[in-house]
């Protein structure tokens, strides 16, 4: 499978072999932007998905409202939550676009109109996590399996737990387990 590049930028030459310089690169179906700020990527989600979301708003009145989710949840939230736990670290102003296409989603099972408040019957109703939450819960359950040995072995002693930190505040001590890569980093403060 070959990345889809949008080509800009200088060319450099190492050993013989021409590197140009990208502004986005996509591959697995993730766009990668220079910044990393996910900007690409996240503009791809809102497009698809309102784009799928609009084709379904013709038989909005002839589904259920358990069809109208269980269609969501099979055809919209999956491009969501596709590679969350990497482009779940966009700033904010990037994850509004997240955020105001799941209360689209929600009006549309819920049958509500375009100005009704439907944050909570996202979160509380419907089940579905915003994208802090959702890569907060992604980024759990990569660490459970982790912890828990089921995950590829180039994750295996990720985690060390013999070399911790301690975190104090003021009612609790938490034990921070260091990370293989930064456990020199933190050895030297």
């Amino acid at each position: 499978m070959t990345p889809h590049c949008n080509f800009t930028g200088s060319t450099k030459y190492v050993k013989g072999t021409t590197i140009t310089t990208v502004n986005e690169l996509k591959c697995l179906g993730l766009t990668f932007d220079s910044s990393l700020n996910w900007t690409s990527h996240i503009c791809d989600i809102t497009k698809r998905c309102n784009s799928v979301l609009y084709s379904l708003y013709p038989l909005q009145p002839f589904l259920s409202e358990v069809n109208r989710k269980v269609i969501v949840n099979a055809f919209i939230i999956p491009i969501i939550q596709y590679m969350c736990p990497v482009w779940g670290t966009a700033p904010k102003y990037n994850t509004v676009c997240i955020e105001n296409l799941l209360r689209k989603l929600g009006r549309f099972v819920l049958g509500l109109n375009k100005y009704d408040p439907v944050k909570s019957d996202v979160t509380n109703k419907l089940k579905w996590l915003f994208p802090e939450f959702l890569y907060k819960s992604e980024m759990l359950k990569l660490v459970f399996n982790i912890i828990q040995g089921n995950c590829p072995d180039s994750f295996v002693n990720y985690l060390d737990f013999a070399d911790t930190s301690t975190i104090v505040t003021r009612t609790n001590t938490y034990v921070k387990p260091m990370y293989e890569g930064f456990s020199e980093l933190y050895k030297r403060n």
